[in-house]
């Protein structure tokens, strides 16, 4: 008896290793995903450090602020913090901001 196409252990090891390969493409994916999302959080946590670094300056520089330009300050500072429990969330961390 010849080996071809019929023999059903031949056909398994290609099933197998087409599997295989598939396997190893998903893990890229998966590899490639993860560093992608790595990369946004990295980018997001720069641009949310360099606001915080302003509303440090800005709150220093406010002294005897108009009431406005606290208000103001308080609205800036909500956002910032919005934004931040965003990047929290998306990162699978929690924030634990009571609000």
């Amino acid at each position: 008896m010849s080996a071809d196409k019929d023999d059903p252990t031949e056909e398994l090891k290609d099933q197998l290793e087409e599997w295989n390969m598939g396997l190893d493409e998903l893990q890229s994916r998966i590899e490639r995903a993860e560093a992608e999302k790595q990369s946004r959080l990295n980018e997001r946590a720069k641009e949310l450090r360099s606001d915080y670094e302003a509303a440090q300056k800005r709150f220093s520089s406010l002294g005897e602020g108009t009431p406005e330009e606290w208000d103001e300050f308080r609205e800036g500072m909500k956002e910032g913090r919005r934004l931040l429990d965003e990047a929290l969330e998306e990162s699978g961390g929690s924030s634990g901001s009571d609000g």
